[in-house]
């Protein structure tokens, strides 16, 4: 119970008493006198406790401003934590852009029988970028002189540079079977030449080098076409 209701209780005691105590023990005047006397001065001590208080008693103007000055405080001590959360985000972003594992590239495709498109026989013959007719430039405008054998493909890898005559397209993939290079030889159609195709002395020409040494014919050999050229 605070101070202003205990003085509220006792000054209302007070009142009342002063009719009980006349009307029961018919006290003379100078008693009801004093006894007002007291009312007066407890009256009086009364309103002082009250301008007291008051003067105690915080404005509601200042408890607002103090409590934006805390609100404020705790907007300060809260950036920092913040300013480390954006900290984290960019350590995230720089893993993530982090260079990947570069993925190792594909094999050749080595088609199945059941994919093959057409198949010629005949014989096969080598020949050299600086042979007699040779100009040193493929029929598709490729550079040899360079002694290079191998072209660069997209889906079969490196494959060997080969003419042939005008039933197999340029650019056409094909696999070359029973031949000196081998059981199964990938090579592209880059060139032409004369006497070569089928029906003719020889079916395809390899282009080989002095290095490799091939030469000479090889014969009853046979040519699977895998992807048709243009």
């Amino acid at each position: 119970m605070n101070k202003y209701k205990i003085l509220r209780i006792v000054n209302w005691l007070l009142v009342f008493s002063i009719p009980i105590m006349l009307v029961t023990t018919k006290v003379d005047t100078s008693v009801v006198n004093s006894t007002v006397d007291t009312k007066n001065l407890q009256t009086s001590l009364f309103t002082k406790i009250l301008e007291n208080q008051q003067s105690e008693v915080t404005p509601i103007s200042t408890i607002d401003e103090q409590e934006k000055e805390l609100e404020q405080d705790v907007k300060i001590e809260e950036i920092p934590i913040k300013n480390e959360v954006i900290e984290d985000n960019n350590e995230k972003e720089e893993v993530e852009d982090s260079p990947k594992e570069e993925l190792p590239a594909p094999k050749p495709v080595i088609k199945e029988e059941s994919d093959v498109l057409e198949t010629y026989t005949g014989n096969l013959s080598y020949y050299y970028a600086n042979c007699s007719d040779c100009s040193g430039y493929t029929a598709t405008g490729l550079d040899v002189r360079n002694g290079n054998l191998y072209y660069s493909d997209a889906t079969y890898g490196n494959v060997r540079i080969i003419a042939a005559g005008k039933e197999i397209s340029l650019y056409s993939i094909v696999r070359i079977k029973n031949s000196s290079l081998g059981s199964n030889v990938l090579a592209i159609v880059l060139d032409r030449g004369s006497n070569i195709g089928q029906g003719r002395k020889f079916l395809i020409d390899v282009l080989t080098n002095s290095t490799e040494s091939k030469g000479g014919v090889d014969r009853g050999i046979s040519v699977e076409v895998l992807r048709k050229g243009r």
